[in-house]
């Protein structure tokens, strides 16, 4: 049996889940399974990848937010290549594809994958209008979808309210393969001038409101009072970075917390770090990749009880869960950590036992692969819609 051709179809490259989801299945793919093909929207402020043009990836400059011609090159792209199926990563990927297979006959597949809910960075009125839009032109086009992946069952729970037909959803998690745990960390200890022995509390996550890191930010005040060493590294950008410089600045921390801004070697902190922190507040988390590869790293994780995170992270297993959007108890599971080297170690281990258990990468790109051959064999069956 030839191999499925697959058109992946990313807005943009910006840094999420959804890119980093999409590289591992275009990079890990069965060849004798299927034959992928990346295509990518540029649109200003993001950057190009080598790592996706090492992937052969075809570029689509975008001039604006919303690109009505991303969706032709969609269309266009897929007919050159003869595509079986298309699988859009993102909120603009998912309504392109729906508008590309307008324009084709005979129809691939449409595949899509959502990662939780669909909000404004900034929340103002014109701009949860446009996302009202925007998300009701979403969920029309994953109910056209042929198969939908959830990265979580609280993401399935949210497709099926908003009207996909629950036998095309699909649950599978994120995964990663297995990260070198050798080294610890020193060069960035030395870059960052931490003192040696310093607690290091590190989170790795866009700089967007639903992450938390503003209730981070008051956390920490608690944990600094307490272990004045302790340093918090934020390593990620995004819209919010301006406004939690200055909440660090108002709240004391400017010694305490480092913004690291968006970093190639993520591997190189979590070594550097004894906790790693995700403070989700709402159910737009609806996995959190950035855990995996820090419980395959080995560190503990203490982690809002938001969205999918729970079925990431067991509470009290491989790390501690709190109330979203609770500085209080996000402070206190901390310091509990911070304060049991023994404790940590456990957790730790427990973690990268997790992830090599039921989030291996190669379970992962696998149980795709199986869904694209479900959603194709079903399209050639079922004809057109």
């Amino acid at each position: 049996m030839a191999p499925l051709r697959v058109l992946h179809v990313l807005w943009d490259l910006d840094i999420g889940g959804n890119r980093t989801e999409t590289l591992h299945l275009v990079r890990h793919a069965d060849r004798s399974r299927v034959e992928p093909l990346l295509l990518c929207g540029r649109r200003p402020g993001i950057e190009r990848t080598e790592e996706a043009d090492a992937l052969g990836a075809v570029w689509v400059p975008l001039a604006r937010k919303w690109d009505r011609g991303f969706s032709a090159a969609v269309a266009r792209h897929a007919r050159e290549m003869r595509a079986d199926l298309l699988h859009s990563h993102n909120f603009n990927g998912h309504i392109a594809v729906a508008l590309a297979l307008r324009r084709m006959r005979p129809r691939p597949a449409f595949v899509a994958t959502v990662g939780g809910r669909y909000r404004p960075a900034r929340s103002t009125p014109f701009a949860e209008a446009l996302y009202f839009l925007y998300r009701r032109a979403c969920y029309a086009a994953l109910r056209r979808a042929d198969g939908v992946i959830a990265v979580s069952s609280a993401v399935a729970g949210l497709l099926r309210r908003r009207g996909v037909v629950p036998s095309r959803i699909r649950t599978i998690p994120h995964g990663v393969g297995a990260w070198a745990i050798a080294g610890d960390g020193s060069a960035v200890r030395h870059a960052f001038s931490i003192p040696p022995g310093a607690p290091v509390v590190v989170t790795v996550a866009r700089l967007d409101p639903m992450k938390g890191h503003s209730v981070l930010l008051d956390a920490a005040v608690e944990v600094v009072r307490a272990l004045p060493e302790t340093r918090f590294l934020l390593v990620g950008g995004g819209p919010i970075e301006a406004d939690l410089r200055a909440q660090a600045r108002d709240l004391g921390l400017e010694r305490s917390v480092i913004f690291a801004g968006m970093r190639g070697d993520v591997p190189e902190f979590l070594r550097a770090a004894d906790v790693f922190v995700l403070p989700s507040l709402d159910e737009r988390e609806g996995f959190g990749i950035a855990l995996l590869e820090a419980m395959a790293s080995g560190l503990p994780i203490v982690a809002s009880r938001a969205g999918g995170i729970p079925e990431v992270v067991p509470d009290g297993s491989a790390g501690t869960l709190v109330p979203p959007g609770d500085p209080v108890s996000l402070a206190s599971a901390i310091l509990l950590i911070l304060g049991d080297p023994a404790k940590r170690r456990a957790l730790g281990e427990e973690g990268r036992r997790l992830v090599e258990g039921r989030f291996s990468l190669g379970a992962f790109v696998r149980r795709t692969e199986e869904f694209y051959a479900d959603c194709v064999q079903r399209r050639g069956s079922g004809g057109e819609r």
